[in-house]
């Protein structure tokens, strides 16, 4: 029997009666799947940025400019922006990635307005009711300062663009 053949191991326990060992053998499971699922920010550890990329962040956050990453599906733009947030220490509360679908609009990267939840509020209350309080900050949102400090610069990842509907880029 192969070492890799977990289904084996894990029907000769069930066949024996035995199911303590079942446990252990989905904990091995895990640890091995472990390196398939390294979130992006342990992965941006190991990436190595080359010339090009460093100048460019070099010279926009000097400037205080934004940098647009642009290039072929699978070619790490991702992984550079995990990895320019881990280098510059913004991946807890300035780093805001905003995953495009095929149904996105423009303003969905500024706002999420909870429509239902204000109108709960507004039938129960039997008068006007602020939206201010159901309205609630998206990626640039976010990183414009709305609701949110403002003293460290931000990285903003819009993921997946090129399955936005086809008016997306121009709004």
């Amino acid at each position: 029997m192969s070492e890799f053949d977990l289904m084996a191991m894990l029907e000769r326990q069930l066949e024996g009666g035995v199911s303590t060992q079942r446990q252990n053998i989905l904990e091995l499971r895990q640890e091995r799947l472990k390196v398939f699922a390294r979130r992006p920010v342990e992965l941006a550890v190991d990436y190595v940025a080359n010339k090009e990329l460093m100048s460019a962040v070099s010279v926009a956050f000097s400037l205080g400019r934004p940098l647009l990453l642009t290039g072929e599906p699978g070619c790490g733009k991702t992984l550079a922006a995990t990895w320019i947030a881990v280098r510059l220490g913004l991946v807890d509360g300035h780093f805001h990635q905003f995953q495009v679908r095929s149904d996105s609009r423009a303003r969905d990267l500024r706002y999420d307005f909870d429509a239902a939840s204000w109108f709960r509020q507004s039938q129960l209350k039997n008068e006007t009711v602020e939206k201010k309080p159901f309205i609630h900050p998206r990626a640039l949102g976010l990183a414009f300062g709305w609701r949110g400090p403002t003293d460290r610069p931000h990285v903003v990842l819009i993921d997946e663009l090129d399955k936005a509907p086809r008016h997306f880029p121009n709004d």
